[in-house]
């Protein structure tokens, strides 16, 4: 195990790069992202003033870039993509068709294994996921579903779209819509993530749970539960590690 401390104040959006071993955050009083290793030495800055305060960063492993999205100007964000070295390589501006409520609501974004920003938006009646792909300069709507209590999506390293709720349901759906695995954690689950292999951490403040991380199959079955003195963000899970 290695540690090392960062000054949560700074940005709430954080990535991890397993392939450099940099760890990522997005500084919000700077406006910028930073890269630090994991011996907590800090790599690259992309300079203060280059981004808006609403970030998300993200790790793209296949083409070893990073892409951040500004989301300020919703329902049009702005998407970069960084070299290792966090210089800005391409820039782009995507328009999504979000009425207002949705655009109060669009904050997770998630990319896949071939560069395609994926957005989720809810309204009233449930949400939607809309890809955007950069190469053929579409945007298009390929998840709708009658829910309004999503709390997070990502994008498994099957290229699996995996949305969770606050009353605990975990599903992961295919690009094409249908529903590939769903389960009840049997907890308000605030962060998730899956290893390649399929298993999901599930992170939970419940008071019941002391809070915990546990450790499920894509069937709902509890593998292991561990408990935690203090509050958590799970940044990544991957073959070498879960931070």
């Amino acid at each position: 195990a290695v540690g090392f401390c960062i000054d949560s104040s700074r940005g709430w959006n954080k990535a991890i790069d397993v392939d450099r071993h940099r760890f990522l955050h997005c500084d919000v009083p700077n406006r910028s992202v930073r890269s630090v290793g994991f011996d907590g030495t800090e790599v690259a800055s992309s300079g203060t003033g280059s981004f808006s305060p609403y970030l998300s960063v993200f790790v793209n492993r296949a083409a070893g870039t990073y892409t951040v999205v500004d989301r300020s100007q919703l329902p049009s964000c702005q998407v970069a993509v960084l070299d290792c070295d966090l210089n800005i390589t391409r820039r782009f501006l995507v328009s999504l068709s979000l009425d207002e409520e949705e655009c109060k609501s669009c904050e997770y974004f998630a990319i896949d294994s071939g560069g395609r920003l994926f957005v989720l938006a809810e309204s009233d009646t449930g949400f939607r996921v809309f890809v955007v792909d950069f190469a053929a300069g579409l945007v298009s709507t390929v998840l709708e579903e009658p829910c309004d209590d999503c709390y997070g999506m990502l994008i498994d390293s099957h290229d699996g779209i995996v949305v969770w709720q606050e009353s605990g349901r975990i599903a992961t759906y295919a690009v094409q819509g249908q529903v590939l695995s769903a389960f009840d954690c049997g907890c308000f689950p605030t962060d998730v993530k899956v290893s390649a292999d399929g298993i999901f951490a599930v992170y939970t403040p419940d008071s019941d749970l002391h809070r915990a991380v546990l450790f499920m199959s894509s069937d709902g079955c509890l593998l292991r539960c561990v408990r935690l003195m203090f509050t958590v963000s799970l940044v990544d899970w991957t073959d070498d590690y879960l931070v």
